[in-house]
């Protein structure tokens, strides 16, 4: 037996198939979009759209995949310069504790700087070889600061990444039997000029220059080789504590307003 309910879906069908049937025709007449909306329960489904399937042309995957390459090496190039710019800082803050170090050193040695290297007890079975950093060690906290992150040259041949500014610190020995001794403070009348530490450089055994160029020649006529580890410069810290990021042409610059190398180095 039908009930009232199947009679009406049967009845909504036929009705609504030839509503179908109607816009479809005027679909094709008018070359309009075909849309089918009913609110009968038995009917599925509901809604009925036409669809046009699209997709992505060659040359658009060329022109998108061309766009991202060209951001992605932006991109690169903006993390890599912010990197840089870290290990930059990083070392400026290595170069101030050790600069903070030597001065303390000084003043407990009565005005007297830290030789760069001698020998403990020479000639005796107990000699030891002591360098600069060596003798302020007492005043550094962490040894880490010894370290340069870009520098990944130095890590089994020193126990440092920078130079010490024996030059201007020490009096040289006039002979092989003889040792280092400090430069008192009262002769290093230039303190903002004259630099305590700086950034390494190197060379390898085929003549190339790493964190390094060549030697220049500054403009009072002295030769002068400067690290470029950073970006075409390097850190320098001088002797009243300040630190600074320099070109080694800026650098050879300062190194003119200090007055003649002392012996026995030449001009």
């Amino acid at each position: 037996m039908r009930t009232g309910r199947s009679k009406n879906c049967h009845s909504e069908r036929s009705r609504g198939i030839l509503l179908l049937l109607h816009r479809f025709l005027d679909c094709a007449r008018n070359d309009t979009p075909a849309r089918l909306y009913t609110s009968i329960n038995c009917v599925t489904p509901t809604f009925i759209k036409q669809k046009r399937i699209t997709g992505f042309t060659l040359v658009e995957v060329v022109v998108v995949l061309g766009a991202v390459a060209v951001l992605a090496s932006i991109l690169l190039a903006v993390f890599s310069r912010a990197r840089e710019r870290g290990q930059r800082t990083v070392c400026q803050n290595n170069l101030q504790q050790i600069a903070l170090a030597i001065n303390q050193y000084a003043a407990d040695a009565d005005g007297y700087y830290p030789v760069v290297l001698y020998v403990l007890n020479k000639n005796t079975a107990h000699a030891k070889r002591v360098e600069w950093n060596d003798a302020i060690a007492p005043y550094i906290k962490n040894t880490a600061v010894f370290r340069c992150p870009r520098n990944q040259l130095s890590r089994n041949r020193s126990a440092t990444d920078y130079y010490y500014n024996a030059t201007r610190l020490n009096i040289w020995p006039l002979s092989r039997t003889e040792q280092f001794t400090g430069t008192h403070e009262a002769i290093l009348a230039q303190a903002a000029t004259i630099p305590l530490n700086m950034e390494e450089t190197w060379s390898d055994v085929y003549g190339n220059y790493i964190y390094g160029g060549p030697p220049i020649t500054s403009s009072c006529g002295r030769s002068y080789q400067g690290s470029t580890i950073h970006y075409g410069g390097g850190n320098y810290s001088f002797i009243d504590g300040h630190v600074k990021w320099l070109t080694p042409e800026q650098m050879a610059e300062i190194e003119c307003t200090n007055g003649p190398l002392p012996f026995p180095f030449k001009d």
